[in-house]
C-alpha cells in the first residue's frame, strides 16, 4: 500500500515537473495516470484541465474541470478556469455565465470581474463580503529574512519591531492589524501570529541570543502559520527593506488586482541619490524595485521631510505621477531601550567603561564617514597627547567600501589602542555604553533619519553630528553640528566637547530640560492615523475596487501613442534601469516572461500577457504594433494572440527572424491586453531554458484615426513583410 502511494505521488510530481517545463500535453498525461489512482484530488483535476487547455485539448479540458466541480462545486477558481476555456472555444454566453458564477462564489475575484468587462458584461458587485474588519497587514518579511543571518537587529529592522511592539501593546488596535511574512524562498505570504511576534521580541531582548534559536522560531512560524488571506480593501503595509526579496513585487501586483491597497515606508533612497556609497548590485536592485513601488503604492510614507523631498524630485525625473505621500518621523529611542533584563557585562565592556570614551554607533561603511573621525583622533593625539584624549568606540559591523580605513586602522594599531571596534554586542551592553560615554558622534554623509542621534539624547548624552541630509530633523538645536566634509570644523567642535567639561555638562542639561523623546508608541499612533486618513475603514463595506477606481489602473504603465518602446536594454542595463525604463517595461508584462535582455524579453511557458494603459482616450480603437522574434531553432509552432477576448492566429514565422505584427484593439477602461499562446511541443534548443520560442523586441500603438502616427511607426518598424492582419 505504501509503495502504491509513493508511485502515485511520483506521477503527480512528474506532472508538476512537466507543467513547469511548459510540456502541457505530457503533464496532462502524467496527471491522468495519477488521478486513475487518486480520483478525488480536486487540485490535480484543475491542473489537468489547465494543461489540457494549454495544449488545445479543449473537450478533455472541459471534462477535467467538470470533474473538479463535482468534487468542490463552491470553488471560484475552477469556475474561472472553465470560463477561460469557454472563451477560448468561442462560447461567449457560456463564458459569461461561468465567470459570473465564479464572481458569485468569490465577490473579490478581480480576474472574473475583468473578464466579464472584456466580454462586454460589467458586473454588479454589491454582493456580501466577509465580515472581517478592515485590516492593515504588516509585512515583516524583511525582519524574518534578516534574523536568519544575524542575532541582533539593525536600523530598519528596529523600526519595524518598534512599531510591531507598540501595536501589540495596544491590543492590535482593536484587531485591525495582522502580521505576515514571506519565507526566504519566496512564495505566498504566511500569517504570523501575535504570539510569535511577541516571542521574537522576547528572544531579542535576552542577554544572549543564538542564531539557532531564532531560526527555530522562524521555521516554526512558517510551518504552523496559515496562508495569509487578503480581502479587497485591506492595506498591505511594508515598513522594511522592500528590495530584499524582489520576487514579492509580482505578488503585490496580484494583490492590487484583487483590490488590496499598498502603503510603503521609505527609509531613504541613498542607492539612487548616492550610488557611490553602495555596491553596484544593490544600486540596480533597489532602483528597479523602487520604480515598481512608485507605480504601485497608494501611499508612500517617509521617515523624514528630507527623504520625501528627494522622492518628489525623483518622480519628476522619471515622469511618474506623484502618489499620496506623508512623513512618519522615526522614534528617538531604540525599540528595546532601558530594559531591566541583563547579565553581568563582559570584561571587554567593563574595561571600556572604566576609561573615558566617545561613542559612535553605526555600521562601518563609507557613507558613515568613519574616516573623518579617524583623522580627527589622529590629529587630537598628535596635538594633545595620547593620555589626554578619550578612546573612540565604534559599535557596528564592517560594511561596504571601507577597506582603506581598515588598513589604516591596522597599520596604526588602531591609533595605539585609542580606537576600539565592537560588533554583535547585546542591547544591554549597548545601553551601558550610551550611559557611560562622554558624548556620541554621528558623522554620516547621508541619512534618511539618523536613529543613533536620537538614542544619544534619550540617554541624556550630548551628540556631535553631521549637519547633512535629514540629521538635523532628529534633534534640532540639541545637537552640536559639524560639516562632514570639513576636517578642521570637526576637529574644533570635537576638541571643545572633550576639553570643556562645563560646556559638555551644559549641553547635557539642555537635553534633560528640553528634549521630549518620540517613542515607538507615538510612531505607531501616527501610522494608524495616516493609514486611516488614506484608507477609510468604511471601504471594507464597499465592493472590490474595479480597474476604473483604483485596481490595476494604479500601477499599469501608461504608454504614449506614437512612441516606440524598446523592451530590451541594448547592452546598457544600468542606463536602462536608471532612466526609469526598467520599471516601465516591467509593468507591461505579466509574470510569464523571462527577465529583460539586450534584445527584449522571451515568453515563458508558452503563454503570457502584455498590459498597458492608453493615454487620453479610455475607450478608443487603436492599432498596436509589436516587433516579435523567434529563436533559431523555432519550428513553426502555432502562435495565437488574444485581444479583448478575440483570438488571432499568426501565420508561420521563420526561425531566428524578427517579424513586425500589428493588431487592432479596443481599449477597455483605458487598458489594452494582448495574450500570447504558443501551442505544441517545443524542440530542444541550445539554451537551458527549454521553453524559449517567441520574444518581443519593441511595442508601439496609435489611435486608428491618427494616420500620421501610424505611418511613422510602420516606417520605423520596417514593414517589409506582408501585413499580418489589420
Amino acid at each position: 500500500m505504501i509503495g502504491s502511494k509513493h508511485a502515485a505521488q511520483d506521477k503527480r510530481r512528474r506532472g508538476d515537473s512537466l507543467r513547469d517545463a511548459g510540456k502541457f500535453a505530457d503533464a496532462a498525461e502524467a496527471y491522468g495516470a495519477y488521478l486513475a489512482e487518486c480520483p478525488d484530488d480536486f487540485e490535480i483535476w484543475v491542473q489537468r484541465g489547465n494543461c489540457l487547455k494549454d495544449s488545445a485539448s479543449y473537450e478533455a479540458a472541459a471534462m477535467a474541470y467538470e470533474r473538479a466541480i463535482q468534487i468542490r462545486a463552491d470553488d471560484a477558481d475552477v469556475h474561472l478556469q472553465m470560463g477561460h476555456l469557454m472563451k477560448l472555444r468561442g462560447m461567449h454566453d457560456a463564458a459569461v455565465d461561468t465567470y459570473a458564477r465564479a464572481l458569485e462564489l468569490n465577490p473579490r475575484m478581480a480576474a472574473a470581474r475583468r473578464e466579464l468587462e472584456l466580454l462586454g458584461h460589467p458586473s454588479d458587485l454589491a454582493g456580501p463580503l466577509a465580515s472581517r474588519p478592515t485590516t492593515y497587514v504588516i509585512d515583516l518579511t524583511d525582519v524574518f529574512f534578516y534574523l536568519r543571518h544575524h542575532t541582533t537587529v539593525s536600523g530598519i529592522q528596529r523600526v519595524q519591531l518598534g512599531i510591531a511592539e507598540s501595536i501589540l501593546a495596544n491590543g492590535g488596535k482593536g484587531g485591525s492589524y495582522t502580521f505576515i511574512a514571506a519565507n526566504h524562498d519566496g512564495g505566498d505570504y504566511t500569517e504570523i501570529s501575535d504570539a510569535t511576534v511577541a516571542a521574537l521580541l522576547r528572544i531579542l531582548k535576552q542577554p544572549t541570543v543564538t542564531l539557532t534559536g531564532l531560526k527555530q522560531l522562524i521555521d516554526q512560524a512558517f510551518r504552523e502559520g496559515a496562508k495569509a488571506q487578503f480581502l479587497s480593501g485591506d492595506t498591505l503595509v511594508v515598513l522594511g527593506a522592500f528590495w530584499v526579496m524582489p520576487t514579492q513585487m509580482t505578488r503585490w501586483i496580484e494583490l492590487k488586482e484583487d483590490g488590496v491597497r499598498l502603503a510603503v515606508l521609505v527609509h531613504d533612497i541613498i542607492p539612487i541619490t548616492n550610488p557611490e556609497y553602495c555596491v553596484s548590485d544593490l544600486v540596480d536592485t533597489f532602483t528597479q524595485c523602487f520604480q515598481h513601488v512608485l507605480r504601485m503604492a497608494d501611499l508612500i510614507l517617509t521617515i523624514s521631510a528630507y527623504s520625501q523631498k528627494q522622492i518628489v524630485a525623483l518622480l519628476r525625473r522619471w515622469s511618474i505621477p506623484t502618489p499620496p505621500m506623508a512623513v512618519l518621523p522615526n522614534a528617538h529611542i531604540t525599540w528595546s531601550a532601558k530594559r531591566k533584563v541583563g547579565k553581568p557585562l563582559s570584561r571587554e565592556i567593563q574595561d571600556i567603561l572604566g576609561q573615558s570614551f566617545v561613542l559612535y554607533v553605526s555600521t562601518i561603511e563609507i557613507r558613515k564617514n568613519h574616516t573623518q573621525l579617524f583623522k580627527v583622533w589622529k590629529k587630537l593625539i598628535e596635538n594633545q597627547g595620547q593620555e589626554q584624549i578619550p578612546n573612540l568606540v565604534l559599535v557596528g559591523r564592517q560594511g561596504w567600501r571601507v577597506q582603506d580605513l581598515m588598513d589604516q586602522l591596522k597599520g596604526t594599531n588602531y591609533l595605539s589602542g585609542k580606537i576600539i571596534i565592537l560588533h554583535d554586542i547585546s542591547d544591554v551592553e549597548l545601553e551601558a555604553l550610551y550611559q557611560g560615554c562622554l558624548f556620541t558622534t554621528f558623522t554620516s554623509f547621508e541619512e534618511g533619519w539618523g536613529l543613533p542621534v536620537g538614542e544619544s539624547l534619550v540617554f541624556g548624552r550630548p551628540c556631535v553630528a553631521s549637519n547633512a541630509s535629514s540629521i538635523p530633523e532628529v534633534a534640532g538645536d540639541l545637537v552640536d553640528y559639524i560639516d562632514p566634509n570639513n576636517l578642521e570644523s570637526a576637529y574644533e567642535v570635537i576638541l571643545r566637547m572633550i576639553e570643556d567639561g562645563a560646556y559638555r555638562d551644559s549641553r547635557a542639561k539642555k537635553i534633560k530640560d528640553e528634549f521630549r523623546p518620540r517613542s515607538w508608541s507615538h510612531v505607531a499612533d501616527d501610522l494608524h492615523r495616516l493609514l486611516n486618513a488614506n484608507f477609510e475603514v468604511e471601504k471594507k463595506s464597499k465592493a472590490p475596487a474595479s480597474d476604473s477606481d483604483g485596481g490595476d489602473a494604479v500601477y499599469r504603465h501608461t504608454l504614449e501613442p506614437g512612441r516606440i518602446y524598446k523592451c530590451g536594454h541594448e547592452d546598457r542595463p544600468n542606463e536602462f534601469i536608471h532612466r526609469g525604463l526598467g520599471g516601465a517595461i516591467s509593468f507591461l508584462f505579466d509574470r510569464n516572461w523571462y527577465p529583460v535582455e539586450n534584445f527584449g524579453r522571451w515568453l515563458k511557458n508558452q503563454r503570457g500577457e502584455i498590459i498597458f494603459r492608453t493615454s487620453g482616450d479610455r475607450q478608443g480603437e487603436f492599432i498596436v504594433y509589436l516587433e516579435l522574434c523567434t529563436v533559431g531553432w523555432y519550428t513553426g509552432n502555432k502562435i495565437s494572440l488574444l485581444v479583448n477576448g478575440g483570438k488571432h492566429e499568426l501565420p508561420r514565422i521563420t526561425a531566428g527572424k524578427t517579424v513586425p505584427v500589428k493588431v487592432r484593439a479596443r481599449a477597455v477602461d483605458g487598458h489594452i491586453r494582448i495574450g500570447f499562446r504558443v501551442n505544441g511541443d517545443l524542440p530542444a534548443g541550445n539554451d537551458p531554458r527549454q521553453d524559449l520560442c517567441v520574444g518581443i523586441r519593441s511595442i508601439a500603438y496609435a489611435a486608428v484615426s491618427d494616420v500620421a502616427a501610424r505611418q511613422e511607426i510602420a516606417d520605423s518598424f520596417s514593414f517589409l513583410s506582408p501585413k499580418l492582419f489589420a
